[in-house]
């Protein structure tokens, strides 16, 4: 989803007569306001967020991950994440998606994502970044202890949390 003005929901209206039935007609304004709110809104709401737990081989399974779009949170919206090594992950979706009214919109990512890691064992040193990205997809680099590229926690030898969002 590209961001978007008001001019791609056809710009500025003005009424053609007065509202009279307030129940079934919007006023110009009405439809302006809530034009200038939904542009508003995308250009800085997160498109993604996704979270799932590294591997020490093979690729985290879809059904350990969570995903929540602006185009949808089911299986069909989950990225394909890929392990190129220990603690590297691409995170990629495909670069086009169809929308509820049926218009394919292009994803277009315009920052790299903040990602967070978590330990089940607070004494786990544990750390990730993005070290990459493109506009469909995003590559995140997992260590522990910080500077140790890892696929555990360096304590607890249990898998790390990866939780990921962008705009």
């Amino acid at each position: 989803m590209l961001p978007k003005t008001i001019s791609s929901y056809g710009g500025v209206k003005v009424d053609a007569k007065a509202v009279s039935n307030a129940q079934s007609q919007l006023a110009a304004s009405e439809h302006n306001r809530a034009s200038e709110d939904l542009a508003q809104s995308t250009i800085t709401v997160p498109r993604v967020a996704v979270s799932f737990g590294t591997v020490t081989s093979g690729d985290p399974l879809a059904i350990n991950t969570t995903v929540r779009t602006v185009w949808g949170s089911g299986t069909p919206q989950k990225p394909v994440i890929t392990r190129s090594g220990t603690g590297l992950y691409l995170v990629t979706w495909p670069t086009s998606f169809t929308d509820a009214l049926g218009v394919v919109e292009n994803l277009a990512f315009v920052f790299a994502p903040t990602v967070t890691a978590t330990s089940g064992n607070n004494a786990d040193d544990i750390f990730a970044r993005p070290f990459s990205f493109t506009s469909n997809a995003f590559s995140i680099q997992v260590e522990s202890p910080r500077g140790t590229l890892a696929d555990l926690g360096d304590i607890s030898a249990v898998s790390i949390g990866i939780m990921a969002w962008t705009i």
